[in-house]
């Protein structure tokens, strides 16, 4: 988000000031990336300047970057030689330790709530636009997740894709008591592990099948190169015996990652699920990433629909519907204009997908 550097230097402040002037001038060449100053490139910044044997930003790619914003190669090359990499690390900890932060749920009653109205059936009761006038009603799920508390009941199958690192789905579904398929599986040597396989296929009994594409602040590697659910920093023995060696999240600008196991198997997974489903309904995304951008426009189709749900989605309707190829009509990508967990824009929602797609 573009507001989180400014909150991530007010977090240095309190954490450790005196790499504060290290952080400004890292700043500088955030502005070579095409989307702006994010924590996003400063984390790929940080990364390759700790380990610059891997690293991206070479003078070849120092000059890919200077064509975007037009700087000049020699600038782009003086501002990282001047970024005191011996400092990278201990930033890059403060950045890693501010993103947990971040993905902290600060108002629990309202995320609730918000989820209450997000999967309430009156969200994925769409109807269809008729040629003659009208609209014709339909679902967008064939079968309920029976939800045991808070209050019993039940709530549409509906899969779930997300980019954030939080754990707020988590947390409302295991509110409600709803089975939730998030990927991970018991294997033999009863190792409780990341299984993007069991995401392919549908469970015997409902649940909401979450998929997180760039990975989750609980996810941890193991030191074997798998994906566990675990909590503690590198280096922490968890109760199975598991020694944690990193965390399992993603960056999009570091696209060389999103190619590695397991995130390229789960963005198959996603590319599956927007063939499947006719009705997508997209909440704040950004479309910032190459990779995710594409996926959806050219699986966009005669019968696929896009619901863009942000306060700004007109704008951005107007940006995809100029980008796809062929360019698509208006009505096949929707907007509403409105911020999700206000009760106003559910209502906005709703009233929306009833007029018809």
């Amino acid at each position: 988000m573009p507001e989180y550097p400014n909150l991530f230097r007010t977090f240095l402040e309190e954490e450790e000031p005196s790499l504060l002037q290290t952080y400004e001038g890292l700043r500088d060449v955030l502005k070579a990336f095409p989307e702006g100053n994010d924590l996003e490139a400063l984390y790929s910044i940080l990364q390759d300047l700790k380990d610059p044997q891997k690293g991206i930003l070479n003078p070849a790619v120092a000059y890919q970057l200077s064509t975007a914003k037009n700087l000049i190669v020699s600038e782009v090359l003086e501002i990282l030689g001047n970024s005191k990499p011996g400092e990278s690390g201990p930033l890059l900890t403060l950045l890693e330790k501010f993103i947990h932060t971040a993905c902290e749920i600060k108002d629990e009653p309202s995320l609730l709530r918000s989820y209450d109205e997000l999967l309430g059936a009156g969200t994925w009761s769409w109807s269809w636009k008729q040629p003659g006038g009208g609209a014709v009603g339909t679902a967008a799920w064939e079968r309920t997740v029976n939800c045991r508390t808070n209050p019993p009941g039940w709530i549409p199958e509906i899969p779930i894709v997300t980019t954030n690192y939080d754990l707020a789905v988590e947390r409302y579904l295991r509110y409600r008591q709803a089975d939730i398929n998030d990927g991970f599986e018991k294997n033999p040597g009863g190792r409780v592990l990341l299984t993007p396989s069991v995401l392919r296929s549908e469970t015997q009994s409902p649940a909401i099948k979450l998929v997180k594409l760039h990975g989750s602040i609980d996810w941890k590697m193991t030191a074997d190169g798998e994906v566990m659910l675990a909590e503690g920093p590198v280096g922490t023995v968890t109760r199975r015996w598991e020694r944690i060696s990193g965390d399992a999240m993603v960056f999009p600008t570091r696209n060389k990652s999103a190619a590695n196991r397991p995130f390229f198997e789960l963005l198959s997974i996603f590319a599956d699920l927007l063939r499947e489903k006719q009705f997508w309904l997209v909440i704040g995304y950004s479309f910032r990433d190459e990779n995710l951008r594409r996926l959806f426009l050219d699986t966009l189709g005669e019968q696929r629909y896009m619901v863009l749900m942000s306060p700004h989605a007109s704008r951005k309707v107007d940006e995809l519907r100029n980008e796809a190829a062929p360019p698509t009509s208006r009505e096949h990508i929707v907007a509403i204009d409105a911020e999700f967990g206000n009760p106003e824009g559910m209502t906005k929602l709703r009233a929306r997908i009833r007029e018809g797609l």
